[in-house]
Protein backbone atom coordinates (compact mmCIF):
# COMPACT_ATOMS: atom_id res chain seq x y z
CA UNK A 1 0.00 0.00 0.00
CA UNK A 2 1.48 3.09 -0.41
CA UNK A 3 -0.29 6.02 1.44
CA UNK A 4 -0.92 9.25 -0.54
CA UNK A 5 -1.15 12.24 1.42
CA UNK A 6 -4.48 14.23 0.60
CA UNK A 7 -6.34 17.17 1.33
CA UNK A 8 -9.74 15.92 2.84
CA UNK A 9 -11.45 18.48 1.30
CA UNK A 10 -9.77 19.59 -1.88
CA UNK A 11 -8.21 16.01 -2.74
CA UNK A 12 -5.14 17.89 -3.59
CA UNK A 13 -2.09 15.27 -3.46
CA UNK A 14 1.07 16.55 -1.41
CA UNK A 15 3.98 15.30 -0.75
CA UNK A 16 3.98 14.26 3.44
CA UNK A 17 2.08 14.83 5.89
CA UNK A 18 3.59 18.57 7.36
CA UNK A 19 2.71 20.02 3.45
CA UNK A 20 -1.03 18.54 3.84
CA UNK A 21 -1.53 20.14 7.32
CA UNK A 22 0.40 23.59 5.96
CA UNK A 23 -2.47 23.52 2.82
CA UNK A 24 -5.38 22.79 4.92
CA UNK A 25 -4.40 25.90 7.06
CA UNK A 26 -3.67 28.54 4.60
CA UNK A 27 -6.04 27.29 1.88
CA UNK A 28 -9.17 26.34 3.72
CA UNK A 29 -8.64 27.78 6.81
CA UNK A 30 -8.87 24.79 9.28
CA UNK A 31 -6.18 23.75 11.61
CA UNK A 32 -5.73 20.24 12.33
CA UNK A 33 -3.10 18.17 14.76
CA UNK A 34 0.02 17.01 13.28
CA UNK A 35 1.06 13.43 14.57
CA UNK A 36 4.09 13.21 17.51
CA UNK A 37 7.04 13.90 16.09
CA UNK A 38 9.58 10.46 16.42
CA UNK A 39 6.95 7.85 16.18
CA UNK A 40 6.35 5.57 12.81
CA UNK A 41 3.29 4.13 11.65
CA UNK A 42 2.86 0.93 13.60
CA UNK A 43 4.22 -2.59 11.73
CA UNK A 44 1.28 -4.68 10.11
CA UNK A 45 1.29 -8.47 9.51
CA UNK A 46 -1.65 -8.17 6.73
CA UNK A 47 0.16 -4.85 4.90
CA UNK A 48 3.03 -3.95 3.26
CA UNK A 49 3.69 -0.10 3.34
CA UNK A 50 5.78 1.29 0.36
CA UNK A 51 7.46 4.62 0.07
CA UNK A 52 7.48 4.75 -3.97
CA UNK A 53 3.87 4.62 -5.49
CA UNK A 54 5.55 2.55 -8.64
CA UNK A 55 6.45 -0.49 -6.30
CA UNK A 56 2.55 0.13 -4.88
CA UNK A 57 -0.74 -2.81 -6.03
CA UNK A 58 -2.67 -0.16 -3.81
CA UNK A 59 -2.93 3.39 -2.84
CA UNK A 60 -4.80 5.20 -0.02
CA UNK A 61 -5.26 8.31 1.14
CA UNK A 62 -3.55 8.85 4.82
CA UNK A 63 -4.00 11.16 7.12
CA UNK A 64 -2.22 13.51 8.35
CA UNK A 65 -2.93 13.51 11.47
CA UNK A 66 -3.24 9.79 12.93
CA UNK A 67 -2.60 6.49 11.07
CA UNK A 68 -5.89 6.49 9.68
CA UNK A 69 -6.00 5.61 5.77
CA UNK A 70 -9.00 4.54 3.30
CA UNK A 71 -9.14 3.68 -0.40
CA UNK A 72 -8.21 6.23 -3.01
CA UNK A 73 -11.40 6.15 -4.25
CA UNK A 74 -13.30 7.10 -0.93
CA UNK A 75 -11.97 11.11 -0.23
CA UNK A 76 -15.36 11.45 1.91
CA UNK A 77 -14.32 8.47 4.10
CA UNK A 78 -11.12 10.86 4.61
CA UNK A 79 -13.31 13.95 4.94
CA UNK A 80 -15.81 12.04 7.84
CA UNK A 81 -13.05 10.67 9.31
CA UNK A 82 -11.03 14.05 9.65
CA UNK A 83 -13.89 16.13 10.74
CA UNK A 84 -15.00 13.69 13.41
CA UNK A 85 -11.73 12.95 14.74
CA UNK A 86 -9.51 16.18 14.33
Amino acid sequence: IYLQHTCYICGNAMSGGTQTINHIKAVHGYEIPSRAVGYKRPQDNDQEYVRDMSNADVLHYACPSCWFHCPEDDLEALNEHTRDEH
